[in-house]
């Protein structure tokens, strides 16, 4: 059991499978559940993201994940102006924390600050 507990700290394979590919699978499901399922045909979207979609989004923007970011805004593009609890859009938070990969990708996404 413990060779199996470095194995697994060192990010090594445990039956042919990479252990990093759950933190891939953890990252996607958080998509999902953000995504909520509702995008439209033409990508708008159903209703505004909510309250929650918006905290998240703006801590992925904060973290500066901007392969997180992307995957979100292809999803929910309302997002890339969405104003948190604060009134920052997530352009301000990106550029407060100096999230450079995640301000490039708002931009692209038509957002302001």
């Amino acid at each position: 059991m413990e060779k199996l507990r470095a194995a697994r700290s060192a990010g090594a394979r445990e039956g042919g499978k990479d252990m990093r590919w759950w933190g891939f699978v953890a990252g996607a499901m958080i998509i999902l559940a953000l995504a909520g399922g509702c995008a439209s045909k033409d990508g708008a979207g159903g209703a505004g993201p909510s309250a929650r979609d918006v905290q998240e989004f703006h801590a992925a923007v904060a973290d500066d994940d901007a392969i997180i970011v992307e995957r979100l805004l292809a999803a929910k593009p309302a997002l890339a102006n969405a104003r948190n609890e604060q009134g920052q859009t997530p352009l301000q938070t990106a550029n407060q924390r100096g999230a450079s990969e995640a301000a490039d990708v708002l931009r692209r996404h038509g957002a302001k600050e």
